[in-house]
């Protein structure tokens, strides 16, 4: 059964995905405006972010259980670093010896890993064709909004605000809602890869010139935040098989590698402990 790590392995022998293509300082932390900023250069660590299969799904966990505290938020960033570029027409180490890697607020950081986590689930509802869990995910938004004053994407502020009182029972308006809804995810998933460059990897080299030119497709992601994305943008297009977590403090989708695999992530492999029922489940 194809997996995240399959295809992420399809790529591993292309060039820009060989290179070093963002760098992690060896120290982040907060600044007195609850920015996230560079506390320490140090030894960098040169990273290949799209080889790690649970970049994108990781981004997205940070909202499994709420949102994300500043503790969790800062444990993320000093494993994969700041999500943009500050210059972005300059290298990743900035003249001064710094990183150049952009100050990002918290509340900004958390406002992005919501709209990861809302694609997400999303795209969980579109792929299983299931109109009904839709609505049913739009009404729960809603209510929560109303009743909890919990905080929206914008991708789901739009369909609590447009698509909140639709009925559950069938209507004219339930293709319109999935073709919306479709339209609406790959609008957002676009507009966050629209830097993502096409490339070639394979050509012809003067040392070697009895080699076959045989190019393969190769892309260039100029930050972060383009490559959590993209993998999205592929777990997307390989119609990777999805099921739910089955911790119900998550309930976060995620591709399902093996038959036998029922959560997200370790953790909640083992906060399964205090739900014996689910425990026993095949």
């Amino acid at each position: 059964m194809r997996n995240m790590k399959k295809t992420v392995e399809k790529l591993l022998d292309l060039e820009d995905f060989r290179r070093p293509i963002w760098l992690v300082a060896e120290e982040y932390g907060y600044d007195e405006s609850d920015n996230i900023v560079v506390k320490e250069v140090g030894e960098c660590a040169d990273t290949r972010p799209l080889e790690d299969p649970d970049l994108f799904l990781s981004f997205a966990r940070l909202w499994a259980r709420g949102e994300p505290s500043r503790r969790s938020v800062l444990s993320w960033v000093n494993k994969h670093g700041l999500l943009t570029l500050e210059h972005p027409d300059r290298p990743l180490f900035g003249p001064d010896g710094g990183v150049n890697q952009a100050p990002i607020a918290l509340e900004k950081f958390r406002k992005e890993a919501l709209m990861a986590r809302s694609a997400l689930d999303l795209y969980a509802n579109l792929y299983e064709g299931g109109l009904k869990a839709l609505k049913n995910r739009i009404h729960a938004l809603r209510d929560d909004y109303l009743e909890f004053a919990r905080p929206l994407s914008k991708l789901d502020k739009y369909f609590v605000d447009y698509w909140g009182e639709v009925s559950d029972d069938s209507s004219w308006t339930d293709g319109t809602l999935l073709f919306v809804a479709a339209r609406r995810l790959e609008g957002f998933v676009l507009s966050r890869v629209k830097d993502v460059r096409l490339g070639f990897w394979g050509e012809l080299v003067p040392w070697e010139p009895s080699r076959a030119y045989k190019p393969v497709q190769s892309w260039r992601c100029p930050d972060l935040r383009s490559a959590i994305y993209f993998q999205f943008y592929f777990l997307m297009t390989d119609a990777l098989p999805l099921r739910r977590c089955l911790n119900p403090a998550c309930e976060m989708p995620f591709p399902a590698a093996r038959r036998d695999k029922r959560v997200c992530s370790r953790s909640c492999r083992s906060n399964l402990r205090h739900y014996p029922h689910l425990q026993r489940r095949k």
